[in-house]
């Protein structure tokens, strides 16, 4: 595979972007080639801003940390509790956290648990 020297020149416009999304980028360009070379056509899309949110994450992070770290931390409990079937103790053991803790913190999330007996 062959990059060629306008797509190698366009290299610096991509500052915003990270090591690993770089990487992951000129392996779809170099995979969207059609031919034995990465040129302007499969560069140019990667110059577009990154979105605002990466698709399938449903949380906005044009929010303020706080915010987002409040959203996320409640997605990743209730995720938990999701797959631990409602048991806190295997919830408490799979987040690292101890069970006062973790209900303190899902108190502070606003997240509902529900009794299994109920």
């Amino acid at each position: 595979m062959l990059v060629t020297i306008p797509a190698i020149a366009l290299i610096p416009l991509l500052s915003w972007l990270l090591v690993y999304p770089l990487g992951m980028g000129v392996v779809g360009a170099a995979l969207a080639a059609l031919g034995d070379e990465i040129g302007l056509e499969e560069v140019t899309p990667l110059l577009q801003a990154p979105a605002a949110t990466p698709p399938g994450l449903p949380l906005d992070l044009d929010q303020p940390l706080r915010e987002a770290r409040d959203a996320f931390e409640k997605l990743y409990f209730e995720h938990h509790i999701a797959k631990a079937g409602g048991n806190m103790s295997r919830v408490a053991e799979a987040v690292g956290l101890e069970r006062t803790h973790l209900y303190r913190k899902l108190k502070q999330l606003d997240v509902r648990v529900t009794r299994r007996h109920e």
